[in-house]
């Protein structure tokens, strides 16, 4: 049966599928060009998880991974492995470490 009504041409398919990669191209450059402004934006909501033990002497800091921090500041998202770390230590308190560089606390 020729192309016509109620037939679609080969190329059709083809010519939708190239014209949503273009779309997702274009959307993709869009979204790189915002991303240092994004992370910028993000950076001060991302922080140290680790522990720290007290001694009489000293004090001990152990860091096991990063989170973020969400909501109205008082929760800290992070993976599973690093909960773990946190409450595998006997006499370690969880301990969030925030800044960077020499400011880092």
């Amino acid at each position: 049966m020729p192309a016509g009504k109620g037939c679609k041409k080969p190329t059709d398919g083809l010519a939708r599928a190239i014209a949503t990669c273009l779309l997702a191209l274009l959307a993709m450059a869009a979204t790189a060009a915002d991303l240092p402004s994004t992370i910028e934006g993000i950076r001060p909501s991302i922080v140290g998880v680790g522990t720290i033990r007290k001694d009489k002497r000293r004090v001990e800091s152990t860091f096991s991974g990063t989170g973020f921090v969400v909501g109205d500041g008082a929760h800290v998202v992070t993976n599973y492995h690093v909960y773990q770390a946190l409450t595998g230590k006997a006499g370690a308190e969880a301990a969030v470490f925030t800044g960077r560089g020499a400011a880092a606390k």
